[in-house]
């Protein structure tokens, strides 16, 4: 138990539906590497976590401008992900260098769990600024920012084209167009916040110390966030009660916070 958790505290945890011997192999692997950097306070005190095993390179290569930091990850034959966190160069004239990591380091330790919905919700609450966490995961995906870009980029150009030459394009949804991706994704952002606040204010009063209502809900899948939002407390402590005779995941939050 007493190994259990340790290996919590150090950001290493099974993800959903893992496979015990694939986590103990992974456990194995970044067992044998090297301390790559000191812990940061930001991820001690909200995350509980300590995972200096994750690599961390300071450089603006392969990143787009607008890319403050992102993680790699390397397939492994044994089936977990290895995660490398690049941090811009340039972005730490706007972000302190601390922040960009913890946000990574946020992700690396849930790689495994192939998350979407809470992944940016959860890696936002590393900001020390309130509106960035909650307006900092209005993106879940890259791609989504860059889709976003390129809809900005060509209202601009139609709208400039049409009036350099008083060609009329036809596309009356055109200049709307960013607004109702913006519209879209805010009551997205709005129904997503709703469920993780309620999600950790249960928490907070299931679990033995409410502070760490945050770091349960980083080692939690999307569903059981969900679920936990609309759960009372007595309710989730019987659901980890079952849960940790059966998943080695649950039995290792059990130990260390219910």
């Amino acid at each position: 138990m007493e190994n259990l958790a340790q290996l919590n505290r150090n950001g290493i945890f099974p993800a959903p539906g893992q496979n015990d011997e694939v986590f103990w192999n992974k456990v194995d692997f970044v067992s044998a590497q090297s301390t790559m950097g000191e812990a940061l306070p930001n991820l001690v005190e909200r995350f509980d976590i300590n995972p200096s095993w994750v690599p961390v390179q300071c450089s603006n290569e392969g990143l787009h401008f607008w890319e403050g930091a992102v993680l790699w990850q390397q397939h492994t034959d044994a089936g977990f992900l290895l995660p490398q966190v690049q941090v811009s160069k340039r972005a730490q004239r706007f972000y302190s260098k601390e922040e960009l990591i913890a946000h990574e380091i946020v992700h690396a330790v849930r790689c495994d769990f192939m998350e979407e919905q809470f992944e940016e919700v959860l890696a936002y609450s590393t900001s020390p600024k309130a509106w960035r966490k909650w307006l900092g995961p209005f993106f879940r995906k890259p791609k989504e920012a860059t889709i976003f870009i390129w809809a900005m980029a060509a209202t601009v150009g139609v709208q400039a084209i049409e009036l350099a030459t008083e060609w009329s394009s036809g596309f009356f949804l055109i200049p709307w167009l960013p607004a109702i991706l913006i519209l879209a994704g805010l009551v997205r952002l709005l129904k997503t916040q709703r469920h993780f606040r309620r999600c950790l204010n249960n928490l907070s009063q299931a679990i033995k110390n409410p502070d760490q209502s945050l770091a349960v809900a980083l080692r939690l899948s999307d569903a059981e966030i969900r679920s936990f939002s609309r759960m009372e407390p007595e309710d989730i402590r019987n659901f980890v009660e079952k849960e940790k005779n059966e998943h080695l995941r649950w039995k290792m939050l059990a130990s260390c916070y219910f």
